[in-house]
């Protein structure tokens, strides 16, 4: 006799570190960069810049680009109520 087994959260969004994937990529991205960075020249001020382009970088991935409401508020484009003068009815309504 088979055996069924019920998935929770199986339509569960991927997530790598609490980030999206591109975002995650993207963030690493700038991390082994400003990494290097640092190597390659080795003082305070080039520390302090590569905490500031990391911080400032995972601001931008975490709250912006990985959360999904957010980028549907910001890109959902609406359409306008009149489009022109020719499609108002006599009350002004369309």
């Amino acid at each position: 006799m088979k055996e069924l087994q019920t998935h929770k959260s199986i339509r569960k969004k991927v997530e790598v570190w609490g980030f999206a994937p591109i975002p995650f990529l993207i963030f690493f991205g700038v991390a082994v960069i400003s990494a290097l960075g640092f190597m390659a020249d080795l003082s305070w001020n080039t520390f302090v810049i590569c905490l500031i382009v990391n911080g400032i970088s995972f601001i931008i991935n975490k709250v912006i680009l990985s959360n999904e409401n957010f980028l549907k508020n910001m890109l959902n484009e609406k359409f306008p109520n009149e489009i022109t003068d020719l499609t108002k009815n006599k009350d002004g309504k369309l």
